[in-house]
């Protein structure tokens, strides 16, 4: 072996070179261990920013929809009609009750008020106020 081989073999077998091999070594495994871990934290924000794209895509073809749904004349007249009790000009309105039954004298106050006789019979603390008041004035 000549001495420039001697030499280069002792160097790479020194204490102070080792050392410093390990010193560097390190530095560089946790420069790259943080950069793992920043990119795992970055994935799972775009993966949550990309579930928050898609809910708010969703409700935005859902607001499209009810755009449509409301531009559309003959809905947005159907219900200017029914919610508001609008009308076209010229246009009359006519409103349909359910008649009222007729109550006759011959009944009796049970009949009347739909109150079965065992309640009717009971204390008037426990008689609704207007069944009182229609055994007041019929009776």
């Amino acid at each position: 072996m000549s001495i420039v081989q001697k030499r280069s073999s002792s160097f790479f077998k020194s204490k102070i070179v080792l050392s410093i091999s390990v010193v560097v070594l390190i530095f560089f495994l946790v420069g790259l261990v943080r950069e793992i871990i920043s990119r795992r934290e970055i994935n799972k924000q775009v993966s949550s920013l990309e579930n928050q794209i898609d809910g708010l895509k969703s409700q935005n073809s859902q607001i499209g929809e009810l755009i449509n749904t409301w531009q559309d004349g003959g809905r947005l007249e159907k219900e200017a009609r029914l919610r508001l009790g609008l009308q076209k000009p010229g246009e009359k309105t006519i409103i349909i009750s359910q008649p009222e039954p007729i109550i006759s004298s011959s009944k009796s106050l049970a009949d009347v008020t739909n109150i079965p006789s065992e309640l009717s019979e009971m204390s008037n603390d426990s008689v609704s106020n207007p069944a009182k008041w229609i055994h007041y004035f019929f009776k």
